[in-house]
């Protein structure tokens, strides 16, 4: 360890790397005193999260049944937080040709049979570990809706909260 006297004073360099360093300066003790130094860090709560499309492909309304599709949620958040994915739209419909809409649902897990995840029954994850972790939605359209032939969408516009 280096020691640095300058006008009474001592520098003592803790640490270096990068452009900066840390120290205790105006240390005056004599030989054999002690000090103490306080090391501390905050830990932000972040969460990355990624939410994939939910392409339906093909909708044929005479089939007889539902048509279902699964997309997986991919998410990396702080140790210990619960984030939580919600979308304000209240109707979940898709636009095309016409005045035609497609009315579909969103399923928390896969199968198209789980809680429904709607405006007002936000999504709430699996409690974050801090490595990668993946949970599942899902999303059913009814069989029986007659619309023109073209396509069909909606934007959802998501909102993250822990």
């Amino acid at each position: 360890m280096s020691v640095f006297k300058k006008m009474g004073f001592f520098v003592i360099p803790i640490c270096m790397w990068g452009t900066g360093y840390a120290a205790i300066t105006n240390y005056q003790g004599g030989a054999g005193s002690m000090g103490t130094i306080t090391i501390s860090a905050t830990v932000a709560e972040v969460c990355d999260v990624s939410v994939p499309d939910l392409p339906f492909g093909a909708y044929d309304p005479n089939t007889g049944g539902a048509t279902t599709q699964d997309a997986t949620i991919n998410y990396t958040c702080t140790n210990g937080a619960v984030p939580i994915l919600s979308f304000t739209t209240a109707t979940l419909q898709m636009s095309g040709p016409g005045v035609d809409v497609i009315n579909y649902t969103l399923h928390q897990g896969a199968g198209g049979a789980g809680t429904a995840w709607t405006s007002a029954a936000p999504y709430t994850l699996t409690t974050a570990t801090g490595s990668p972790q993946t949970i599942d939605y899902s999303g059913s359209i009814a069989a029986g809706q007659f619309v023109q032939a073209g396509s069909y969408s909606q934007d959802l516009t998501m909102s993250l909260s822990f």
